[in-house]
């Protein structure tokens, strides 16, 4: 199988291409001038057979090529045609002009090396985005100004549009390597940055603008069922009473919640959370060769997630989530007496246990489904009378906790595993203001002043 690469450039001269003959592709000393043509490469392939044998037998065949171009450099025309080789051999049909839309589809099915909430996540960008927007297209003909009237027709926040764009920029990424395209066009697109969402504090103003707001709300609710009972635990969630989509539980609110939680059996999951800082996947997932209460530290290696109602075990979210958390004398107390009452449960059930590994469990031993690990958070923090916050919050206020104990920030970045401090200065700024300015105050107060006490 005999191929190829060559540079040329799209120059035109009475109005034909120069091709490989352009004279500006070479400098005066014979090297190739880099800024000037790309690379492409040349394969031949099998020939096909045109028409029907002759009356004698004889077939007449026909020479095929394949020819692919815009190459940055001939090392990159290169593996591409090595690619193609591979794949003419395996008897894929290299010459196919594949659609946007064939293409995806055929990616989709290929895609066994990701998480089954990642390949849903990927299935419906391409299937509501873009093969309706960009599927007739040939895939080596798709550009810019496609992908991005594809963006602009999306009524959603910028960060939306960042995932959308991330799912093409990944399957373009792989077209790159196959050979199909020279060029990802997903990453010449410009979207806005989408922000990330400030965590704020539920402070004390806060909760009485939110208490108004929930009367607000009920009182709307009971004239809609014409005063029969409302269930006020489905109004809870408001959020048009909440400064921010991420809000946090001062220490004294994280306090109270744990005090009422105190005998429910996912109570050590939750302190675990709130004092630590673990996300809900990492906490249900912990097993017990993953915990050395004697060392103290807890090793994050592990996760269950819910997605679409499949739950799925797997790695932690990113590199830097797997990592060792140290633990504190209260929570590995907590922890202590959780594995005892295990034990317990374990002999009740007898054979009925379900040996799954996992330190928190069902009633039976079986894997926790996180998100009614959610939903029991949730009841608790109303039965509580606490302003609503979602689970991740609870991570959230583990933060404001060891900002209030005095920790800097590379030790709370450390301790929730962010992959760098700027991510974790960016989302608990504000959070960390509220509890600087508490600090101020307590500091001030110190110094007994006499024009403080006559005013």
């Amino acid at each position: 199988m005999r191929g190829s690469t060559y540079r040329r450039c799209r120059c035109r001269q009475d109005g034909k291409e120069l091709g490989t003959k352009c004279p500006l592709l070479r400098r005066a000393d014979g090297s190739w001038n880099p800024g000037h043509g790309s690379w492409y490469f040349r394969l031949e392939l099998d020939p096909e057979p045109v028409g029907e044998p002759d009356e004698e037998g004889q077939q007449q065949w026909r020479r095929q090529y394949l020819r692919r171009g815009g190459f940055a450099s001939q090392k990159a025309a290169q593996a591409a045609l090595d690619d193609a080789k591979d794949q003419a051999r395996k008897g894929i049909d290299v010459n196919r002009r594949q659609t946007v839309a064939q293409y995806l589809r055929e990616w989709l099915a290929g895609k066994s090396d990701i998480r089954r909430s990642t390949l849903r996540s990927y299935t419906q960008h391409v299937e509501n985005l873009w093969i309706p927007a960009c599927g007739r297209h040939e895939v080596g003909a798709l550009r810019r100004s496609h992908v991005q009237a594809a963006l602009d027709s999306l009524e959603c926040s910028p960060a939306t549009k960042q995932r959308y764009r991330a799912t093409l920029r990944s399957a373009l990424s792989d077209a790159m390597r196959e050979g199909l395209v020279t060029v990802n066009v997903a990453k010449l697109v410009k979207i806005a940055a989408g922000k990330r969402p400030k965590a704020r504090v539920w402070t004390d103003a806060r909760v009485v603008a939110w208490q108004a707001e929930q009367e607000l709300r009920l009182a709307a609710a009971r004239d809609r069922v014409d005063g029969r009972p409302v269930d006020e635990f489905r109004t809870w969630h408001g959020p048009s009473a909440r400064p921010s989509r991420v809000m946090v539980w001062t220490p004294a609110q994280t306090g109270q919640f744990l005090d009422h939680a105190a005998n429910h059996p996912l109570y050590p999951l939750f302190h675990l959370i709130a004092f630590r800082g673990l996300r809900r996947g990492e906490a249900c997932g912990v097993r017990r060769e993953d915990l050395d209460l004697e060392g103290r530290v807890l090793s994050v290696q592990w996760q269950i997630t819910e997605s679409g109602g499949h739950i799925d075990e797997g790695a932690p979210k990113t590199d830097s989530s797997d990592a060792a958390v140290a633990l504190d004398t209260g929570t590995v107390a907590v922890l202590r007496a959780h594995l005892e009452r295990q034990v317990q449960q374990r002999q009740a059930c007898g054979s009925a246990w379900v040996e799954s590994g996992y330190v928190f469990t069902r009633e039976d031993g079986s894997r926790l489904d996180p998100a009614r690990v959610t939903d029991e958070f949730e009841r608790l923090a109303f039965d509580a009378g606490l302003p609503p916050i979602t689970l991740h919050g609870l991570r959230h206020g583990a933060a404001s906790i060891m900002h209030t104990a005095g920790l800097d920030m590379k030790v709370i970045q450390k301790t929730l595993r962010h992959s760098t401090s700027v991510i974790t200065a960016d989302t608990y700024t504000s959070v960390f203001d509220e509890v600087d300015r508490a600090a101020a105050e307590a500091t001030a107060a110190v110094v007994p002043l006499k024009a403080r006490a006559a005013s």
